[in-house]
Parts: structure tokens; sequence; C-alpha cells
């Protein structure tokens, strides 16, 4: 009977440790994002944040200096006449940033403009909810937004040749 006790006990505790590792991973695979279902409409903004997005998810914290080499050619087609508007929540800043100065700093690698796309990339290539999923609205008829989670608020402005990135809003209160 002890000898029976003994067994069932081992049983029941290697369930439960077993089962303990099972639950994490469960909750870890709710959140991953596996592939992306983009709206009929919006397939060049979400090509946009895949030009921007890592070979692979970064493994460390945030560096600008570990941002991929995008291919800027390809990226200046989201640029237009009208300058970008780029919002920090953290400090209340804005700054208007001409389409030449966006792709300079972009291919220096260098400035407050690549280090604000750096940022974007980053998320946006963490494969999780929490950091890169997507929402895409249509507020008026030439206007389309991109959230990022709540990372990042990406306004378009739609023309007849593509939409051009008006405005890049980083939205997390950092410290929280």
């Amino acid at each position: 009977m002890q000898r029976r006790l003994c067994f069932s006990a081992t049983i029941l505790s290697a369930v439960l440790v077993l089962g303990a590792g099972v639950a994490p991973c469960y909750a870890e695979q709710s959140f991953l994002i596996t592939h992306r279902v983009i709206p009929n409409g919006f397939e060049p903004e979400a090509h946009f944040l895949e030009l921007l997005k890592w070979p692979s998810p970064p493994e460390a914290g945030f560096r600008a200096s570990d941002a991929p080499h995008w291919d800027t050619s390809a990226l200046a087609q989201f640029f237009g006449d009208a300058p970008v508007i780029i919002t920090d929540v953290n400090d209340s800043s804005q700054i208007s940033v001409a389409k030449r100065d966006v792709i300079s700093s972009l291919s220096m690698r260098n400035g407050r403009v690549f280090a604000a796309f750096s940022h974007l990339s980053h998320i946006y290539s963490i494969p999780y909810k929490q950091y890169s999923e997507l929402r895409f609205t249509r507020p008026t008829a030439d206007l389309s937004v991109v959230e990022v989670s709540t990372w990042y608020r990406l306004t378009f402005q739609r023309t007849s040749s593509g939409p051009k990135l008006i405005r890049l809003d980083y939205l997390a209160l950092e410290g929280e």
C-alpha cells in the first residue's frame, strides 16, 4: 500500500512539474505572431513596415546601431513632398523632416530620424502581439493609419502613387 502511494505521488509530482512547463509555453504561443493578416487596401502600408523589419527577431535590447541596412530607394517611395512629422510622447517633441533629409538620415545611419526609424524597426521585428500587432484604420478617404500595438502610430497620405508617410508618433511612455 505504501509503495502504491509513493508511486502515485511520484506520478502526480511529474504531472504537476510537466504541466507547469507546458502552461508558459501555451501562453507564450498565444501571443506569438506567426503570420500577419493584412486587410484589403492596406498592403502598401504593411509592405513599408516589412521593408524596415529585421531579417530575424532581435535578441537583445534596443540599440540604433543594430538596425538593418535598409533599401532606402525602396523606402523612398513611401515619402512624398509633404514633410514627415515625428513625435515622441516622452518629451513632447515634434520635428518636421523633408523627404531628402529622411532618406539621408536612414542612409547615413545617424541622427534623430534614424534613431526613430531604427526603434520602430526593432519593435516591429519582435513577433509578439504586445510589441507588433497591427491595427489598420482609414479615418478619411485620403488618410490611412497603422498602429504598431501601443508603441507607434503611422499616418499615411493616400495618393495616386501610393501611400506617403506624413506622421510617425511614438506613443509608449518610457518607465512604465
